[in-house]
This record gives C-alpha cells, sequence and structure tokens, in this order.
C-alpha cells in the first residue's frame, strides 16, 4: 500500500511540475506576461485542474488559455478616448424599444414565451425593467456578477443568483439583460453560471451597447442590442455621470464584503 501511495505522491509532484513548466512557457510568450498572473494560474490550475494533465495535455492547454483571456481581457489596456458622450433619456428608451420590437418578433415568430426576465445586476437592471415592460413580462430572476480588483488583477464573482431556486428539469426561456456588453467578461461569467444551475434553459440575450456586434456571447440560443460602439469610446446612461464612470470604488473588496 506504502508502494502505491508514494506512486501517486510522486506522480502528482511531477503533474504539478510539468504545469507550472507549461504554464510559464505559454505565459513567456504572451504579451499579458505578470508575474501575478503566473501566480493566479499556477494556484488556480493545481487546486482545480490538476487531472486535466492527465487525461489530455492538449486540453490542458486550452484551459489554460482560456483562465489567461479570463484575467487579461478585463486587465487589458484600452486608449479610450477624453470625450465622455452623455445619452438622454430618449436615446435610451428608443434602444431599448428597438430590442423589445426585436425580441418580440423573434419569439413570435418562433411561437414561444419568456418564462423570466434575467437581469445582469446592476448594469442591467434599469433596461430589464423597460424591456420587461414593453414585453409585458412580470417574473424576474436576478443574477449579480461583481468584478473585483486584487492584487493588481481583475476578475469576477456571483453574488446573487436567485435562479437557484427555479425547476432545473424545465425547459425555461430565459431573457438575459445587461447594459453593456465590453469585455464581455461579466456577461459571460453570469451566462456560464446560469447554464450550470439551469442546464435545459433556453437563453435569449439582449444588451443595450455591445462592444463589436461580433462579440455577442457564444452558447446562446439568440442575442439582441441596441447599438455597437467601439470600446475606447466612452458615455454615460441617463442615469450615471462621468465623474461616477471615473471614480467608482465599488471594484474595491472592503467595499462589497463588510
Amino acid at each position: 500500500m506504502e508502494g502505491v501511495v508514494d506512486r501517486s505522491s510522486n506522480l502528482l509532484t511531477s503533474t504539478k511540475n510539468q504545469l507550472k513548466l507549461s504554464i510559464c512557457t505559454l505565459l513567456l510568450h504572451s504579451s499579458n506576461f505578470n508575474v501575478s498572473l503566473v501566480r493566479i494560474l499556477i494556484d488556480e490550475f493545481t487546486k482545480i485542474h490538476i487531472l486535466i494533465i492527465l487525461i489530455d495535455f492538449n486540453s490542458l492547454k486550452k484551459c489554460i488559455v482560456g483562465v489567461m483571456m479570463k484575467y487579461t481581457r478585463s486587465n487589458e489596456k484600452i486608449n479610450y478616448e477624453a470625450e465622455i458622450r452623455d445619452m438622454s433619456h430618449d436615446e435610451f428608451k428608443n434602444y431599448c424599444l428597438k430590442v423589445s420590437k426585436e425580441i418580440d418578433d423573434y419569439c413570435k415568430n418562433n411561437n414561444i414565451r419568456i418564462d423570466y426576465v434575467v437581469p445582469i445586476l446592476r448594469s442591467g437592471a434599469v433596461p430589464a425593467v423597460y424591456i420587461a415592460n414593453e414585453l409585458n413580462l412580470i417574473k424576474f430572476a436576478p443574477i449579480q456578477v461583481k468584478k473585483i480588483k486584487q492584487n493588481g488583477l481583475y476578475d469576477h464573482i456571483i453574488l446573487l443568483n436567485t435562479l437557484k431556486d427555479l425547476d432545473k428539469d424545465k425547459e425555461l426561456i430565459l431573457l438575459v439583460v445587461d447594459g453593456t456588453f465590453s469585455s464581455g467578461d461579466t456577461a459571460n461569467t453570469a451566462l456560464d453560471e446560469i447554464k450550470k444551475t439551469l442546464p435545459k434553459a433556453r437563453i435569449l440575450f439582449s444588451t443595450i451597447c455591445i462592444r463589436g456586434e461580433e462579440n455577442m456571447p457564444k452558447g446562446i440560443e439568440k442575442g439582441f442590442y441596441g447599438f455597437d460602439l467601439p470600446r475606447e469610446k466612452l458615455f454615460t446612461y441617463p442615469w450615471e455621470s462621468a465623474d461616477m464612470k471615473e471614480n467608482h470604488p465599488d471594484q474595491k473588496i472592503e467595499n462589497i464584503f463588510y
């Protein structure tokens, strides 16, 4: 028995070393290389994904790339324009009407009825109310994803998931609503959580602003958006201000967990 334990221990140590080497090799050839990212990747994979290397080394590399994208997309430097445009209430309402009509047409053409509106809080809260009013949708099941900054890097955590109270065995039709789909990190984190919670659900996704139509989330039935805008162009919704965007303290952990 001791021999088996020793062999298993040696295999695990060898696996971890190979894992670390693979991560470092991959990152050294990446423009996103930094020491903090190496630590995060090694820690995450040695705790959670250690068995992948025993099954398929190529799968490991794919997972490393996935985690790299998760941690670097939010941290990539964008050369934002100095001007921040204020969106008027009428503009916002017109975008909501556009999205609502497209959703309504899709539902009628496909003979489906939305079971729940799922706003991604907080960005999707106000758009979800406007769209739900237009479509006469009553039931809400919000999910909240929060972007936090830790050790100089951004990550996303689930703060609220009310979908856990729904029947996971039903093929529910969900309308997931976001405000702005930019890097996609927040929305994709929410969508992944929704799919895990309700694996049989059919997901429609809507956002008021998308940063590139080609970036619409994968694995959804249909996507809708109000307008397309490059990431370097900034704007504020009617309930926001430029000062709020520039000096927002809500990504600090102490303002979330207290």
